[in-house]
């Protein structure tokens, strides 16, 4: 929890910044491009964290951690953008992201059961 909500106040912040420049607001190539900056350098940066938890088992032939780097990469998403406002986007966003992590877990683990007896 303090790993993603650190990702998610850093990425929010650095948007953040990133956007309230004096002047930027009247200039809509400058702040589209800042923007755009933002969201590569950022989900990028946030895909090398995530790749860290990222772990292979050779013996098994298994890759735990996967999920784990997909919440740390989501986080930042939804921080990027709640920095942005558009909370009709977050609400659905993190709706399906609860959704995918709560609801469709005990499918999940019912399908590697299945896998794991034949």
């Amino acid at each position: 929890m303090r790993t993603l909500g650190l990702v998610a106040l850093g990425v929010a912040l650095v948007t953040l910044v990133a956007t309230h420049v004096p002047g930027m607001a009247e200039n809509p190539d400058a702040l589209s491009r800042v923007i755009q900056g933002v969201l590569q350098g950022v989900m990028t940066g946030i895909g090398f964290i995530g790749a860290g938890v990222v772990l292979r088992d050779p013996d098994r032939g298994r890759i735990k951690g996967l999920t784990t780097a997909a919440s740390i990469w989501m986080t930042g998403a939804l921080a990027v953008t709640c920095a942005l406002a558009s909370w009709l986007l977050v609400a659905v966003a993190l709706g399906l992201t609860l959704f995918l992590l709560i609801v469709v877990r005990p499918l999940d683990r019912w399908l590697e059961r299945d896998r794991d007896a034949r």
